[in-house]
């Protein structure tokens, strides 16, 4: 659950600095590594 909720508030920073679409792309290489 705390790594939901850390990679909710990581992708919210995304969006808020860098907008949609490398939001997606690193979200969600990311949560697939």
């Amino acid at each position: 659950m705390a790594g939901l909720a850390s990679w909710i508030a990581f992708t919210f920073v995304h969006l808020k600095f860098f907008g949609l679409g490398p939001t997606l792309d690193v979200g969600i290489l990311s949560r697939d590594s």
